[in-house]
C-alpha cells in the first residue's frame, strides 16, 4: 500500500484547479498523503514521485507525447489511445477526469436514478475552444428537431446531474479531439445515463475499452445520424437503460480511486 507520494504545489498552474486537482482527490480518497515540492514545469503534464520513482501524469487531449521521456520512469496518460500511443514504452492508460469530490459522487449514486422515461434530448456542454464549432452545430440540430424537447441549457454541476433522472438520452459532443472521452460524459456514464457521442478512441485503465452499443451509442463522427440514433432510443428503452448500466459497472471497474491506484500500483510492480 502506498502511503504517501510527493507532488507539485506549481497553484500558478493554468490546470492546477482541474487535471492536477483530480489526481490529487483520488489519491487522497484512498487514504495516501501528499507531500509537496516546488515544480516549475507547464504545460500538459506534471511530475510525481512514488517511492524511488519518478512517474509523469500526462493529462494532454492531444495525441503528442513530451519529445523527451528520459527523465520518467514511468508515464500515465489520461487519453491513452493505442492506435497512437501503443508503442511507447513504460507509457500506460489513465483515466479521464471525472469527479473531484468523492463523497459527492457517493452521493449521487444514492439519488440518481436513470430511466430514460420521457423524451427529453440533454446536450448541455458549454460551446467553446477547440469544440465551439461542433457543440453549437449540434446544439441547432438538436433544436431544429425537437424544439422545447431538446435541453441545451449550461447549468450548475448539481443540476446537470440531476437531469439524468428525467431524461431520454444524452447527446455528448467531445472536446480537444473528436474521438475523447469528454468529461459530462464520463459523469454521466458514472450515474449510469445512456449517451450518444461518435466513437471513443481511448483505453482506460487494465486496458479496458469503451465498447459502441455497450457503454454507450455511437454515431458518426460529423454527427449526420444523429437524429437515427435518438429515435432509436425512443423505440429501445430498455436497451438504453441496459447501456446506462454497462458503462456504470466500466466505470466502478477501472475509474474510482481505489481502481486507480490499485492500477498504479500494478503497473509499478508494487503488491
Amino acid at each position: 500500500m502506498i502511503e504517501s507520494i510527493t507532488v507539485p504545489r506549481n497553484d500558478n498552474q493554468r490546470y492546477y484547479n482541474s487535471h492536477y486537482l483530480f489526481f490529487f482527490e483520488m489519491a487522497k480518497a484512498v487514504g495516501v498523503n501528499l507531500q509537496y515540492y516546488d515544480d516549475l514545469r507547464d504545460g500538459g503534464g506534471f511530475g510525481i514521485k512514488i517511492r524511488d520513482k519518478h512517474i509523469l501524469i500526462d493529462y494532454s487531449d492531444h495525441v503528442i507525447l513530451p519529445p523527451d521521456l528520459s527523465e520518467f520512469d514511468i508515464t500515465f496518460k489520461y487519453h491513452y489511445s493505442k492506435k497512437y500511443h501503443g508503442g511507447t514504452l513504460e507509457l500506460y492508460p489513465l483515466t479521464p477526469i471525472s469527479f473531484y469530490d468523492w463523497d459527492v459522487y457517493r452521493k449521487l449514486r444514492e439519488k440518481i436514478i436513470y430511466l430514460c422515461n420521457n423524451d427529453i434530448v440533454l446536450n448541455n456542454q458549454k460551446p467553446g475552444a477547440a469544440a465551439k464549432e461542433r457543440r453549437l452545430a449540434v446544439q441547432a440540430m438538436l433544436c431544429r428537431a425537437y424544439g422545447r424537447k431538446a435541453d441545451i441549457k449550461i447549468t450548475s454541476k448539481r443540476i446537470f446531474w440531476n437531469k439524468i433522472n428525467r431524461c431520454l438520452i444524452s447527446v455528448c459532443v467531445p472536446g480537444a479531439r473528436g474521438d475523447i472521452l469528454d468529461r459530462g460524459q464520463w459523469q454521466y456514464m458514472a450515474l449510469g445515463a445512456c449517451t450518444i457521442s461518435p466513437r471513443i478512441n481511448i483505453t482506460l485503465p487494465f486496458w479496458k475499452k469503451l465498447e459502441s452499443g455497450v457503454h454507450y451509442i455511437e454515431c458518426n463522427p460529423d454527427f449526420s445520424n444523429l437524429i437515427d440514433r435518438i429515435e432509436w432510443s425512443k423505440a429501445n428503452r430498455e436497451e438504453c437503460i441496459k447501456v446506462g448500466k454497462n458503462a456504470q459497472r466500466l466505470f466502478l471497474d477501472t475509474s474510482t480511486p481505489d481502481k486507480i491506484w490499485k492500477w498504479i500500483n500494478q503497473c509499478l510492480g508494487v503488491n
